[in-house]
């Protein structure tokens, strides 16, 4: 059990964000990139806001260790379905 403000009506995703403080990325040649990652991502690797429909309220949701998740966004398939 997580007791939560939103625990019970309807929670809709608003954003998902993940990431790291810092990012390399470094090519066989010998090319090295370091990307800076977004601020939000200095202590945690997950970021969900949920929108709470029955307090009209937006929730922020703060993961700092993530072994792993899975999101399935299906806006617009009912479209490519029916084509």
């Amino acid at each position: 059990s997580w007791p939560t403000p939103f625990e019970n009506g309807s929670l809709w995703l608003v954003d998902l964000s993940w990431g790291t403080k810092e990012w390399t990325l470094e090519k066989s040649n010998g090319v090295k990139y370091l990307i800076k990652g977004d601020a939000k991502h200095e202590y945690h690797e997950l970021v969900a806001r949920v929108f709470h429909e029955e307090s009209q309220t937006i929730y922020e949701l703060l993961f700092e260790s993530v072994n792993g998740f899975r999101c399935l966004d299906e806006h617009g398939l009912t479209e490519v379905w029916s084509e």
